[in-house]
């Protein structure tokens, strides 16, 4: 949760850090709209507000389904829209089961049904139905994604129907030696509250983690999460080519580097990427092979992502990437902005990871 001081400081777009509480500063990718800054876990609370209503139940019996209104809504109130990602229903703690649902904006304010049926209710009781969304809210090239989930009980009833078994002698001439009817009745008893919704109620929806993983939605594909927080390590630039290290903390969470002269040098570039010969000088005739501005990294969805920039397209492991690709990074990655990629303008990347967490994400030109 942030300080209010740190979202007052945060309108000052040089500033990393709240200057009275002393706490980074780690801005929306939207903030420019929404004005929200992101938890540690990446999450702007301003544009990502999800609510879920129930709007009463029908009856719920053995041998039968039920079908559960569910709405949605959209409480950001920046009027950004939100994306739907994914929805999930899983029973009884078994394994999830996909939602086929026909839309996928939600404007701000608004609200959706999302069509939930129940599988056939075998036994009486009290059954459990979890019910998961993934929100996406996107700015230009980004998007970051959650899931949610909420969980209700249903009361299961058996059929209230019993038989009396009726024994009706008929002998109207003579009773003794009348014969035997028998005659079952079948009476169905009236269940409380049988046929009446309950009233319409918010659920709570909370964050569902360990299915962001498990679905692949968030952090690296060997399960490793990259906070917006991060640290980053830069090593063998020449001085001023860099960064210092520290976190992410850009007006818009993103590093450009290339050609051009960095912030530190009088220019626009965060990373200066120039060719060096065996000697450490400055190469300059291999330095126009790469574009003032080649690459641009960005943390989202707890990955490092790198976007090629420029038209002669990069190199990821010597595997070649076109204008506007956007890819993930692992750590052990080697990018680059042409395929023999001459000194000093590789970058090797490597996560210092503890329990499944990047602490510490280091660069290193190569």
């Amino acid at each position: 949760m942030h300080h209010t001081c740190c979202t007052r400081s945060a309108s000052d777009l040089s500033a990393a850090h709240c200057p009275s509480c002393g706490g980074a500063i780690l801005r929306c990718a939207a903030f420019e709209e929404c004005g929200g800054l992101v938890d540690a876990d990446g999450r702007c609370k301003v544009c990502i507000a999800p609510m879920m209503f129930l709007d009463g139940t029908g009856e719920a019996r053995v041998g039968g389904a039920l079908a559960l209104p569910l709405t949605l809504k959209n409480a950001g109130g920046t009027g950004r829209p939100l994306f739907l990602a994914g929805a999930w229903v899983r029973e009884a703690g078994g394994d999830w089961r996909e939602l086929e649902v026909l839309w996928d904006r939600l404007d701000s304010g608004h609200t959706a049904a999302l069509p939930v049926q129940s599988s056939t209710f075998e036994h009486a009781g009290t059954h459990r139905i979890d019910i998961a969304v993934a929100l996406a809210s996107r700015w230009r090239a980004r998007e970051e994604v959650f899931a949610f989930a909420a969980g209700l009980q249903v009361e299961v009833h058996a059929d209230a129907a019993i038989t009396v078994q009726q024994n009706i002698t008929y002998a109207p001439d003579a009773p003794q030696t009348g014969a035997t009817i028998y005659s079952p009745l079948h009476i169905t008893g009236e269940r409380t509250g049988a046929g009446k919704p309950s009233a319409a109620r918010v659920l709570d929806l909370m964050r569902a983690a360990k299915l962001e993983r498990s679905l692949g939605l968030r952090g690296t594909r060997d399960g490793v999460a990259i906070p917006r927080g991060t640290k980053l390590v830069w090593t063998g630039f020449p001085s001023g080519s860099a960064p210092v290290d520290g976190s992410l903390l850009s007006s818009d969470g993103v590093l450009t580097l290339g050609r051009s002269r960095t912030v530190q040098q009088g220019g626009q570039n965060d990373v200066r990427l120039l060719a060096q010969t065996d000697r450490g000088e400055i190469d300059e005739a291999a330095s126009l092979g790469i574009s003032r501005h080649h690459f641009s990294l960005w943390i989202e969805n707890d990955r490092l992502m790198l976007r090629v920039e420029s038209d002669a397209g990069g190199y990821v492991n010597g595997e070649r990437l076109d204008r506007a690709a956007s890819t993930p990074l692992e750590s052990g990655d080697v990018f680059s902005p042409v395929k023999n990629a001459p000194r000093g303008t590789a970058i090797e990347v490597h996560f210092d990871v503890n329990h499944a967490v990047c602490h510490t994400l280091r660069l290193s030109a190569r």
